[in-house]
């Protein structure tokens, strides 16, 4: 086995520090994210986790199928802090919320969650689905603060109410974004 290869497997091993590994595969971008368990010259056991930092099981593989190894970037960091985190994402932040369906049904939900702390994901009539926080809103129109996947702030959107199709507010995907989001930018969670 390679030197580099034994390095970045045995520092993940010993540190439990989240890796990525890419494998060859003619049918498919095989992905597996976690901490390696053990290795040999043949052989690595890892410990997978979602991308929600959740216990996935234990994947064995063959060192020669790593097509490379990704470590110490946004991705692994992201769910290294998801992982130590996760109980965090179990619970909604939303408790006994009644929604008025009748007259701008999506008005009166959307107008709910003015206050930064919760994201929604919303889809809209092309079936495009943005999580965020709602930043402005009025009777036909909603500015939303897109959160990406790892917590990056990607500015603001403006959408027509008409087109939104479904809201989610605070599903696990907005849990996970908002988990990162305070942790990227520093924000105490009680804010």
């Amino acid at each position: 086995m390679d030197n580099l290869i034994n390095e970045i497997l045995q520092e993940s091993k010993e540190k439990k520090k989240i890796i990525n590994i890419r494998n060859y595969d003619s049918n498919d971008d095989s992905f597996y994210c976690g901490y390696v368990i053990d290795f040999n010259d043949e052989i690595i056991q890892i410990k997978h986790f979602s991308i929600y930092g959740k216990d996935d099981g234990i994947s064995i593989q063959k060192i020669e199928n790593i097509a490379n190894i990704e470590f110490d970037e946004d991705y692994s960091a992201a769910i290294q802090y998801l992982v130590q985190n996760n109980i965090n994402l179990d619970k909604s932040n939303i408790s006994d919320c009644n929604f008025d369906f009748l007259n701008n049904w999506r008005f009166n939900i959307l107008s709910k969650f003015l206050d930064y702390k919760i994201i929604i994901l919303i889809e809209d009539y092309k079936l495009e689905k943005i999580c965020g926080f709602v930043h402005k809103l009025t009777e036909s129109e909603l500015i939303i603060k897109p959160i990406g996947k790892l917590g990056e702030d990607e500015g603001f959107s403006l959408y027509k109410l008409s087109d939104i199709n479904s809201i989610q507010p605070d599903d696990l995907e907005c849990r996970k974004r908002l988990l990162l989001y305070k942790w990227k930018y520093n924000i105490n969670s009680s804010n």
